[in-house]
C-alpha cells in the first residue's frame, strides 16, 4: 500500500476545532490496530505524511512522539519509525505469582537463562530487608524470556541457612517459587514491593538486547513466608519498551 492509498484511510477535518495532530494520531492508531501497519512494518516518513495530508511536520511530529511515549511506535536512527510490539502487560502488582506462571496466564512462552549463582555476605540493605543474624545469602542472578524475547534480569537474595544445598538446583527449568514450596515447604504469603524508573547501564541494555540508557522499570521485592518471616529480597530490571504494571485500586 503505497502513502496515497494510506493518506485515503486517514479522517483529518480542518473544520472542527478538534486539533490536527490529535486527528492523525487517532487515525494512525487506528491503522495500527486494525493490522494495516503490523508490527515490524515501518511507517511513512514525516515528510510523506506532510505532502499526503496537507499538514505540518510539527503536527505530524508531535502525534509520532505520543504514539512512541505509548509504546505503539520506535524510532530507529538512522533507518526511520517502526510499529512496536506491543507491551505486555503485568499483574506483578495485583496479584502474587512467579514470572513462569505470569507468563502462562499470558499467553506466552516463558525460559530462563541463569547469569551467575554464588553465596555471599550480604550488604546492610539486604541483611535489613530480610531480618538476618547470618549475613551469608545465596545470590541467585537470572535473564528472564517471553517467547524467547528478554524481558527483565532478576538479582534474588535469600538466607543461605533457610535454604541450604539451593544453589544445586537447575534454574533454567525449575520456578524458584516452586522449588521453595517442594523442597522447603515454604509459601510466598505476602510480598513488599516499589517501582521506579530508571536508565539502563550498558551491561543491562546488552543482556536485554535495547539502546543504551534506555528506560528500566526497577522493582524491589522483599518476601515474607507463610509464618511473615522475609526469605527473599529481589531487585528485577524490566525493559520500559515492553512492560506495562496494571493495578486495581479500591476505596474503602
Amino acid at each position: 500500500m503505497n502513502i496515497q492509498e494510506i493518506a485515503q484511510s486517514f479522517t483529518i477535518d480542518k473544520s472542527i476545532p478538534v486539533p490536527l495532530y490529535y486527528q492523525f494520531k487517532k487515525a494512525l492508531k487506528e491503522r495500527i490496530q486494525d493490522g494495516t501497519f503490523q508490527v515490524g512494518d515501518q511507517i511513512p516518513t514525516e515528510n510523506e505524511f506532510c505532502e499526503a495530508l496537507d499538514i505540518s511536520r510539527p503536527t505530524i511530529r508531535q502525534a509520532l512522539k505520543e504514539l512512541i511515549n505509548e509504546g505503539l511506535l520506535t524510532r530507529r536512527k538512522p533507518l526511520g519509525t517502526f510499529v512496536s510490539q506491543p507491551k505486555i502487560d503485568s499483574y506483578f502488582f495485583e496479584q502474587l505469582a512467579s514470572f513462569t506462571d505470569e507468563m502462562k496466564m499470558l499467553g506466552l512462552t516463558p525460559s530462563t537463562k541463569l547469569l551467575s549463582i554464588q553465596k555471599e555476605e550480604a550488604s546492610i540493605e539486604i541483611q535489613q530487608a530480610l531480618q538476618l543474624k547470618d549475613d551469608t545469602v545465596l545470590h541467585l542472578s537470572r535473564l528472564r524470556f517471553a517467547n524467547g524475547e528478554p524481558m527483565v534480569i532478576v538479582d534474588t537474595y535469600l538466607p543461605y541457612s533457610m535454604f541450604l544445598n539451593l544453589e544445586q538446583e537447575d534454574f533454567e527449568q525449575n520456578s524458584l517459587y516452586a522449588l521453595l514450596e517442594r523442597k522447603y515447604h515454604c509459601i510466598i504469603q505476602s510480598v513488599h514491593r516499589t517501582i521506579e524508573a530508571t536508565l539502563a547501564t550498558d551491561e543491562m541494555a546488552k543482556l536485554l538486547n535495547i539502546p543504551k540508557h534506555s528506560a528500566i522499570c526497577t522493582t524491589t521485592t522483599t518476601s515474607y513466608n507463610q509464618n511473615d518471616v522475609p526469605i527473599e529480597y529481589s531487585i528485577a530490571q524490566y525493559r520500559g519498551d515492553r512492560n506495562k504494571f496494571s493495578l486495581k485500586l479500591v476505596r474503602k
